[in-house]
């Protein structure tokens, strides 16, 4: 019996490490997920800042090939709307763009300073965004983002709903949009249901070039806290943006377990 016991010991020891070994595999997958969910949702909300700073006059008078996806711009002066309608774009192959942007600015003459952007059927390569976000200018060339509900969806259906404020500051070159340079914070929940909160520790810095040529869909440069809550703890996520050449960006994760890894290129 003694032999027996024995020989049982080593079997149970040797599942009980195989458990552990799984379950801290999940972990460490749980976490490079996270990380990459996390870009997709900084990826989502930048993407279409652009064409929110874009004024009602200069939509007036600007060319549809001359915006990323090539929309067709539909103006309505007396309800003081814009309508970007990717439905026909000029991607090569399967369009990355679908839906509408709809963009609802202040009527001529009037005092108000607040404008929307709304996403209707609005998906760009794996994800889609529903929801409005709310721009209102605190100075001339300073503006203030306010979102509540914001949707993010994936193609896998895993979806995340945020709520964030921002301050944006355009910066001219001459009378040119040159970037966006952009600090705030954003919360919500991810799709597994747990609590979120992403919080910029510098600027974001977005070029306007890069947005108009279509080869850029993240910041130039950034640097990014995601908490997620887990039980009684929250793990942090740093992501860093990196400017590369072409309009490329190389963003680092730095993981809770303080591994590394690189989400772009």
């Amino acid at each position: 019996m003694k032999r027996i016991l024995i020989l049982l010991f080593p079997l149970a020891a040797l599942g009980l490490f195989s458990c552990q070994e799984d379950a801290e595999r999940t972990i460490r997958t749980d976490l490079t997920q996270e990380a990459n969910q996390f870009l997709t949702i900084s990826e989502a909300w930048g993407e279409s800042l652009f064409f929110a700073m874009i004024s009602f006059n200069s939509y007036q008078n600007i060319e549809s090939d001359t915006l990323p996806g090539c929309p067709e711009i539909s103006v309505n002066s007396t309800e003081g709307t814009v309508i970007l309608n990717f439905s026909s774009g000029c991607e090569e192959g399967e369009s990355i763009r679908l839906g509408k942007l709809i963009l609802q600015f202040p009527l001529s003459g009037s005092n108000q300073t607040t404008w929307s952007l709304a996403y209707e059927g609005y998906s760009y390569r794996d994800w889609e965004m529903e929801g409005t976000r709310s721009f209102t200018f605190t100075s001339l060339r300073n503006v203030r983002e306010e979102f509540d509900g914001l949707s993010i969806t994936t193609s896998n259906e895993l979806n995340s709903t945020l709520s964030g404020s921002f301050n944006h500051q355009q910066v001219l070159n001459g009378f040119s949009l040159s970037e966006i340079v952009s600090r705030g914070s954003m919360q919500g929940l991810n799709p597994a249901g747990r609590s979120i909160k992403m919080s910029l520790q510098a600027d974001r810095i977005a070029n306007y070039t890069c947005f108009l040529s279509g080869n850029s869909r993240l910041a130039d440069s950034a640097a990014e806290l995601w908490e997620v809550s887990r039980g009684n703890e929250n793990l942090r996520h740093s992501l860093t943006y990196t400017p590369l050449d072409s309009c490329q960006t190389q963003v680092d994760a730095l993981l809770p377990d303080g591994r590394t890894l690189q989400l772009r290129p």
